[in-house]
């Protein structure tokens, strides 16, 4: 293992929790994190040998930059731990630039960026065109309406000039293209990312503006030139053929894909921020942040210092408060030589575009119909675990509808299945899950070893634990009551007290812009080009940042790593808690009014087996899980869900529903009921994905 990948290692093991590290999923390596972790309990120093495979896996596939990456977005909470792994975000592939865009992307409040980027990424695509010499014309625009994108008109210019006008296959939107190599060629699209070709008479209904000649050389336009920047606004409106912006963006369901509001604003400030998310080159989408400089005489373009290359014309452009001000379209080379980039300002276009956004409503999201984003692992029935989840998502939910049981007595009746189903419907979310009783951290028996698995899985300072009320001595007098108190409301009360001082904590803008200079100036230093050294680039705060600077005066700033905590506990047939358990448990999940007291932020899903201490009050908190209940109702829900995901009308004559009913019939007479389910999820799978294929198809044909 290589000096670097040692020290991502100890730093994963220090700060990454084991829910994070469960979801690391990369298509070029091969990762199996939950068996690792159960061959290795009660290793001395498990996190470390953990953390090490995980990063000795993707150093073999030459991709310890992308493991950084992804940790840093899913640490995105805690600011300064997410920049702790900046330093090893570095890209060769993409000229060394992203450590230094990290750094830059921390300037802005994190909770707020995290919104932005959730809302914005699924909505900015790639766009593939003919281009000169039998090359593709590459560039990126972004949706304003269900299946409208709107990109720069020189992406697309050489085909509307009669060169390659003709291939329809040639034209396509790709959107998640988010992982993965540069693609140049159409050919080489992932099945990852979304294509969605262009309508097949796009052409005829395209709302453009002309390419203006030589735009962003001329320094000094005259007054004829002004003209002409007011007319020729390099933008074109591209009709789609499937209404992707209507359609959930993964295929289980879930939020909507979406679309940007074609809303005028004025444009940005001096040295306020320009942010652009971005295909350069054709490489997963980025996201670069620099600064407004100046508008052109004509006041129809802007310019700014934010990075972009071939392939960014057409994307949008915000300012700090995440507006749309702008679409990019060109560099700005007065003399022929590189100064900045240019947009043509969004309050000249945005009057020239269709009244799509208000003539569209938006459709609301689309509950999940597998647990899997592929669609891989299809639910029948669980609309009672997927309901209560919905509700408990609030932090000011009811006592009710903070506990939630799942019994299950009979194999293979979806008990491990239920977790499945909750990390799916948190996965954008953020919230860590606790699991409790499983293979991986078995129920204990004893309070101390509890309350150490929970802070373990918490990813709190294990420092923690050495502050946790000590057990009374047994044979003192009055011992055995002294332990009741002790487990049923001394331990809790201090671990409400961990909670409240580990979920908010206060950030020091001194120092936190102390550290955005240093290492922001060093990873911006590595990167950096011979040009800009030349040029004297460098890596710069903002004149808030500046002002804390030089006043040493920046105040505490709260912040927060969590909304709730859900743990999961399952008590196996049979399985008994010792006592002491039952009174930690019972007054750890003893429900309060939501958002009056730390325990009253946690989540309880209890499976399997009920404690007895647990009263649940509401029916809808509660489902006994058995698959011989699985019928044709749950099959025609799920088929609903799957349409619905593709804002698709639900047809019950569907071949594909008949066919499937059918089948179902066949199966339940052949095999037995445990067995029927994960049978019964694979045929779902496949013929859910030949009846979105089906309606893609429908949809480029006009059907």
């Amino acid at each position: 293992m290589s000096k670097e990948a040692n020290a991502l290692a100890k730093l994963i093991a220090e700060y990454v929790p084991p829910f994070v590290l469960f979801e690391l999923n990369d298509p070029d390596v091969k990762l199996d994190v939950k068996n690792w972790r159960n061959e290795l309990t009660g290793h001395k120093a498990q996190k470390l040998e953990l953390a090490q495979r995980i990063v000795d896996a993707f150093e073999a596939r030459g991709v310890i930059s992308s493991l950084a990456n992804t940790l840093y977005r899913k640490m995105g909470s805690d600011d300064l731990v997410a920049a702790k792994f900046v330093p090893f975000a570095k890209d060769g592939t993409q000229d060394n630039q992203q450590a230094a865009l990290a750094y830059r992307a921390l300037m802005l409040q994190q909770s707020k960026l995290r919104e932005f980027l959730v809302e914005c990424e699924p909505r900015i695509c790639m766009v593939f065109a003919p281009g000169r010499l039998g090359t593709a014309s590459l560039g990126t625009g972004f949706l304003i309406g269900p299946d409208s994108i709107l990109t720069a008109r020189h992406v697309v210019d050489f085909g509307l000039r009669g060169a390659g006008g003709g291939v329809y296959e040639s034209y396509c939107a790709v959107f998640d293209h988010v992982t993965g190599p540069a693609l140049n060629d159409i050919k080489d699209i992932p099945a990852t990312a979304r294509k969605v070709m262009f309508a097949p008479n796009w052409q005829e209904l395209l709302q453009a503006r002309d390419v203006m000649p030589n735009d962003g050389c001329i320094a000094n336009p005259n007054a004829e030139q002004i003209e002409q920047l007011k007319e020729k606004l390099d933008f074109a409106v591209i009709k789609l053929a499937e209404p992707v912006g209507s359609e959930s963006r993964y295929n289980n369901g879930g939020s909507r894909r979406g679309w940007f509001s074609a809303s005028a604003f004025t444009g940005p400030d001096l040295d306020q921020r320009i942010i652009i998310p971005q295909h350069p080159m054709g490489f997963r989408q980025q996201i670069d942040f620099g600064r407004f400089k100046e508008k052109c005489p004509s006041e129809t373009r802007i310019r700014y210092d934010t990075e972009t290359a071939k392939g960014t014309s057409g994307a949008p452009c915000f300012n700090e408060k995440f507006e749309l001000v702008g679409m990019h379209n060109a560099a700005y080379r007065p003399d022929g030589l590189d100064k900045w980039n240019q947009a043509i300002r969004f309050d000249w276009i945005a009057p020239l575009l269709p009244p799509i956004d208000n003539s569209t409503p938006k459709p609301v999201a689309a509950q999940i119909w597998s647990a899997s984003q592929t669609g891989s692992k299809p639910i029948f029935g669980r609309r009672l675990l997927i309901e209560w989840i919905d509700r408990a998502m609030s932090v000011t939910a009811p006592v009710v509808d903070q506990i939630f049981a799942a019994e299950g007595k009979i194999g293979k009746s979806g008990r491990a299945f239920s977790v499945e189903i909750l990390r799916e419907k948190l996965s954008v979310r953020g919230d860590p899950v606790v699991e409790l009783g499983t293979a991986l951290a078995p129920l204990p028996t004893k309070v101390e070893d509890i309350m150490a698995t929970i802070v373990d899985q918490l990813a709190l300072p294990p420092s923690v634990l050495a502050d946790m009320p000590v057990r009374p001595d047994k044979d003192a007098i009055d011992g055995s009551k002294k332990t009741v108190t002790w487990a049923s409301k001394e331990v809790p009360d201090w671990f409400e007290r961990v909670l409240a001082d580990n979920r908010q904590f206060g950030v020091s803008l001194l120092d936190y812009v102390r550290q955005l200079q240093e290492y922001g100036q060093a990873a911006f230093d590595a990167s950096a080009t011979d040009v800009e050294r030349a040029q004297g680039s460098k890596f710069e705060l903002t004149p808030e940042q500046q002002r804390i600077l030089a006043t040493e005066d920046g105040g505490i700033e709260s912040r927060s790593r969590w909304q709730l905590i859900w743990v999961v506990l399952r008590l196996r047939t049979g399985q008994k808690l010792t006592e002491e358990l039952s009174n930690l448990l019972a007054r750890l999940a003893q429900t309060v009014e939501g958002g009056t007291s730390e325990l009253g932020r946690i989540r309880w899903l209890f499976i399997e087996t009920i404690p007895d201490f647990i009263a649940i009050l509401d029916p809808r908190s509660k489902e006994v899980l058995n698959p011989a209940e699985i019928g044709e109702t749950e099959l025609r829900n799920c088929w609903r869900g799957i349409a619905n995901a593709a804002n698709y009308p639900f047809d019950e004559n569907d071949p594909n529903v008949v066919g499937s009913l059918n089948f179902f019939k066949r199966l339940d007479k052949l095999v037995q009921t445990e067995q029927r389910l994960p049978i019964f999820q694979q045929y779902m799978f496949e013929i859910a994905n030949a009846f979105r294929a089906t309606v893609s198809a429908n949809r480029s044909a006009g059907v």
